[in-house]
């Protein structure tokens, strides 16, 4: 008796914890911040590299790796990595799951 009950709270939480997880996927999905018309069309010119924007500057000068803000798409930031380039840096705007950058590795 104690074991299917036991079963009973498992199941239960399982399912809470699930349903609590999609809220929270879903919430965050919808609630990023979106690039501007001009940042989408400037993020075209880009090279892309296993999700990661590249904007191709000049080889001997240093390059920048931009990890996105919370909630905010990559692409967003285009319009200030192309300016960037045009300058003669290589810029990679790293795409991050879910828009959020990791804290850790």
């Amino acid at each position: 008796m104690k074991k299917s009950k036991l079963k009973k709270i498992l199941g239960f939480s399982g399912v809470v914890i699930l349903i609590i997880a999609t809220f929270i996927f879903f919430y965050l999905k919808t609630n990023s911040y979106h690039p501007t018309s001009e940042a989408l069309k400037i993020s075209q010119k880009a090279e892309v590299q296993n999700d990661t924007l590249v904007f191709k500057g000049n080889p001997k000068k240093t390059s920048i790796i931009f990890y996105q803000g919370a909630l905010v798409d990559n692409k967003s930031y285009s319009i200030w990595a192309n300016k960037l380039a045009k300058a003669g840096y290589t810029v990679y705007l790293i795409k991050e799951p879910l828009n959020l950058t990791r804290i850790a590795s």
